[in-house]
């Protein structure tokens, strides 16, 4: 009988992954995954934080317009757009069939309102907010809007200091959260 060559006797050397190196990627991994969520979270702050300025500067500039000229009901959009209304970047097309862009993609529109008389504000309407942005952007708007709607419902009423939270969540989250949200501002 002859002993077995060396090569052929070697213990097994380990095959696959064992559990601690599992354990540590799965770990290293995860702390990946949180460090990018937080930051996604950051950015869609920061743009709600800049569309609450952004919706500050205009109301100003709704209460500046109806005191120089009293009723707003022949205001168009294309003249708040040459009143900078909206900053430039928003902007595209050509003149008299500009579209305007919010931060989420979606289109705004804005045009005349009656909150408590004729002409007597402006209103602004995001189409296709997301209703992440929508939940915040609401929660946050009671002292710039007069008044808020969602999807047809109304989450804050002219003359109260209040916003439905109830409704405005339900209504942020219709239509997987794609939705339409109109600012009533009072000039």
């Amino acid at each position: 009988m002859q002993p077995f060559p060396q090569s052929v006797v070697r213990p097994r050397l380990q095959a696959g992954v064992s559990n601690l190196q599992i354990m540590i990627s799965t770990l290293i991994g995860g702390i990946l995954i949180m460090g990018g969520l937080v930051m996604i979270g950051q950015i869609d702050k920061a743009k709600v934080d800049n569309e609450i300025r952004e919706l500050t500067r205009i109301k100003k500039k709704t209460v500046a317009l109806g005191a120089q000229r009293g009723s707003l009901a022949a205001v168009t959009q294309e003249n708040l757009i040459q009143l900078d209304f909206f900053r430039p970047e928003t902007l595209s097309g050509p003149v008299g069939a500009r579209v305007i862009r919010h931060q989420w993609g979606g289109t705004m529109v804005a045009r005349p309102v009656t909150i408590f008389s004729a002409g007597d504000g402006i209103l602004f309407g995001y189409q296709n907010l997301p209703g992440k942005a929508c939940k915040a952007l609401g929660m946050q708007l009671g002292d710039v809007a007069s008044a808020i709607w969602v999807e047809g419902l109304q989450v804050k009423f002219a003359g109260q200091p209040t916003i439905d939270t109830a409704t405005l969540i339900t209504a942020c989250d219709r239509w997987g959260g794609n939705v339409w949200m109109d600012l009533h501002i009072l000039k």
